[in-house]
């Protein structure tokens, strides 16, 4: 993944909308169950992988206007009422305007002055409109509201492979009430307060003896865009990015905003299947106009629908030219908000 300070990617939710119909507005809220929601079914098997994402937020604590942008230095309107925002992590969200749904990690307060952290190839640059405050999903999040087993893991990938098919180089191990850093390489101080980053996404792995019956997280449904940035650092070599789509609600591969360059792949999981180190199941590639089933085990890539809480592995081609690009998207239900 392409962290924050200690920053992972994380768990899902699910929910049906509220109708707005009404002068009144009310933020939506709802859940999503995580891993395999069949019926009668563990949400995750033992000695399994999944493939998580997170698409909904916590409830803000703070929204208003921004004032100016220096560096990495975001000035609010006015002389706002914080409170503590760095004890446990907090990030902000661009509401609106050309960079909607950019997020960050707080890193320092100075009155209306916040020092903001930017996805590895953003930046604020360029914010205008609103911006909400938000506490950050946290490991800690994952274990208070879902019963783990002891030796659950949270792997995590920074990309500093810049390439394909890398391995795990971040690893969170969860063992009577809290998290340790297995592989030691995260810096973080706390890992319970390792930031679980909406866009990116993780695996979470079972222990062989002990699944995992009900897996969810519940929160608020974002009303900013999906944005994340997908990564290549080498012309012709191709780079995978684990990648979640922002939504409660399923949309259209088509509809997404997803394909830059041809040859460009998304690949999938199942959730359902048990066993470690999965291989993926399907898989599409970009054409430049539109996406093929390289697997053949889809079928009409035209009916193929991103899955709330599911994580994917986008693959830029080895076309691809050296760079960063922007993912982005009003996802569907935005609108009729």
């Amino acid at each position: 993944m392409k962290p924050l300070s200690y920053s992972l990617i994380a768990a899902a939710l699910a929910c049906g909308l509220a109708s707005a119909q009404t002068t009144a507005y009310t933020t939506p809220v709802g859940y999503v169950s995580l891993g395999n929601t069949a019926a009668a079914t563990d949400n995750v098997a033992a000695d399994t992988d999944v493939y998580l994402s997170l698409p909904l937020l916590k409830t803000a604590v703070y929204q208003g206007a921004v004032s100016s942008v220096s560096g990495s230095d975001l000035t609010l309107s006015g002389t706002p009422a914080l409170g503590d925002l760095l004890t446990n992590p907090h990030i902000i969200q661009v509401e609106n305007g050309p960079k909607s749904g950019l997020i960050g990690l707080i890193t320092a307060v100075a009155g209306s002055v916040l020092t903001i952290e930017t996805q590895t190839g953003d930046s604020i640059s360029g914010i205008t409109g609103s911006v909400s405050i938000r506490p950050a999903w946290t490991l800690a999040d994952l274990s208070t509201q879902n019963v783990l087993p002891n030796l659950t893991q949270v792997l995590g990938f920074t990309q500093s492979s810049n390439d394909q098919n890398p391995a795990a180089d971040l690893g969170f191990e969860y063992f009577g009430g809290s998290w340790s850093d297995i592989f030691g390489t995260s810096g973080a101080p706390d890992p319970n307060k390792v930031v679980l980053y909406p866009g990116e996404a993780f695996i979470l792995r079972t222990p062989p003896a002990s699944g995992i019956a009900d897996l969810m997280l519940s929160g608020e449904v974002p009303t900013a865009n999906q944005r994340v940035i997908v990564q290549n650092d080498y012309a012709g070599v191709g780079e995978d990015n684990l990648v979640g789509f922002k939504s409660p609600v399923p949309e259209l591969l088509a509809d997404c905003g997803l394909g830059f360059t041809a040859g460009d792949q998304l690949i999938g999981f199942v959730n359902a299947d048990a066993g470690i180190n999965k291989a993926g199941v399907y898989a599409f590639e970009w054409s430049g106009t539109a996406w093929t089933d390289i697997f053949g085990t889809w079928g009409d890539p035209a009916t193929f629908e991103l899955t709330p809480g599911e994580g994917y592995v986008y693959r830029r081609s080895y076309a691809a030219p050296a760079g960063d690009v922007v993912w982005t998207d009003e996802q569907t239900y935005i609108p009729s908000l």
